[in-house]
């Protein structure tokens, strides 16, 4: 049977998990792959269970993500199914359940037919929501996971690794060379000072196909002058032509302007066809996100299909970023 554009999801069907599923994982798989979402929970009933429709869905999906958080036996028969199919498959379980010692719970030990399977553990949803994107991209696409060094356009700024920045004062870093047109990054801020009375962080990535040049894509974050919301911080992400010249493509309201609620935070920033996503932990409001797609970006003129460079600035702090992970993505 020929496999559709879908991404199959298996949990349990109680409402918590149900709402998760919902509100993070399918608009996270929309906007991350362009592929539909599909799951089972249409199709259970008290009394009939339609395995022929659920397994047919099943062989026609291109991934199955399967939550384990509960030792529930419809989810391991689907499992199961998908096993035989030799169907990808991505493992997902709260850090409570993978932790817990009671009789439903796992105390750190998985069945042995799924041991030595990476498991994506999840502390909540925001966790979740973060992470869950370079594990599907390891499951639907090959990639490459690549040690990038860093380049200081000023001599303030520490390079400490491949995996760890200092940003003592403005002045742009950039990778020295460049990653593959698709790809995914994910790192850890610390805010160590907010240099400004205003408490404006300003902390940018940018990408762009030549090091230090225009045009460029810049995601801005925490941003204080929220159009939004006044009383909140903003995140969002501009098309820049030149130094003057630039537009804003999406914007969202993250929290409140209370430096102390966000002195750490992760990031996860993914490039690859069809949209640039961009998550965090940061985000009051665990549903949002911020996406634009790349066919209005080449419509606009970016050369989206040049190898890219990545570059990180911070206007009004003083920062580390570290645990930088970056990973060539090949579609």
């Amino acid at each position: 049977m020929a496999v559709s554009n879908t991404v199959m999801a298996v949990f349990q069907f109680d409402s918590q998990i149900r709402q998760l599923f919902e509100t993070i994982v399918r608009p996270l798989i929309e906007t991350h792959t362009g592929l539909k979402y599909v799951d089972g929970a249409s199709y259970y009933e008290p009394s009939t269970v339609k395995i022929s429709l659920i397994s047919k869905m099943i062989e026609e999906a291109r991934l199955i993500i399967v939550d384990i958080s509960k030792k529930n036996p419809n989810v391991f028969m689907e499992l199961g199914i998908a096993y035989s199919l030799n169907k990808r498959i991505v493992f997902l379980c709260s850090k409570a359940s993978w932790e817990g010692t009671a009789f439903d719970e796992w105390n750190k030990k998985v069945p042995f037919d799924i041991e030595g399977r990476e498991l994506l553990i999840f502390e909540n949803e925001n966790d979740l929501k973060v992470k869950l994107g370079r594990f599907i991209s390891d499951s639907l696409y090959k990639t490459r996971e690549v040690a990038l060094s860093w380049t200081s356009m000023t001599k303030d700024n520490h390079i400490k690794s491949s995996s760890e920045i200092e940003i003592f004062g403005p002045g742009e870093i950039w990778s020295a060379s460049a990653v593959n047109s698709n790809f995914v990054i994910s790192y850890h801020v610390i805010i160590d000072q907010v240099k400004q009375t205003n408490k404006n962080p300003d902390i940018r990535l940018y990408i762009c196909d030549r090091q230090g040049d225009y045009p460029r894509i810049i995601n801005i974050f925490p941003w204080e002058f929220s159009e939004i919301d006044p009383q909140k911080y903003e995140c969002h992400i501009d098309y820049s032509r030149s130094v003057q010249d630039h537009d804003r493509l999406q914007q969202v309201s993250v929290g409140p302007k209370d430096i102390n609620l966000i002195k750490s935070f992760d990031v996860s920033i993914s490039c690859c066809w069809p949209n640039l996503v961009f998550e965090s932990t940061f985000f009051e409001n665990k549903v949002n996100r911020l996406y634009v797609s790349l066919s209005d970006l080449r419509t606009r003129g970016y050369p989206i299909h040049f190898a890219q460079y990545i570059g990180f600035e911070s206007i009004n702090s003083r920062v580390t970023i570290d645990n930088i992970k970056v990973k060539e993505v090949f579609i």
